[in-house]
């Protein structure tokens, strides 16, 4: 019987703290892009 990557002590690690410190730091980046469009916005400014 194979062992799923969730079974293992890798596959617990990465499911219950890399992951979860991955998604908060993904946020973290979508905030402060979303941040400085606004910032560029209201100065009048674009983005591409």
């Amino acid at each position: 019987m194979m062992v799923e990557f969730y079974q293992t002590v890798m596959g617990k690690r990465f499911f219950e703290s890399q992951l979860p410190e991955l998604t908060k730091a993904m946020n973290r980046l979508a905030d402060a892009v979303e941040k400085a469009n606004s910032l560029a916005s209201a100065n009048g400014k674009t983005n591409y």
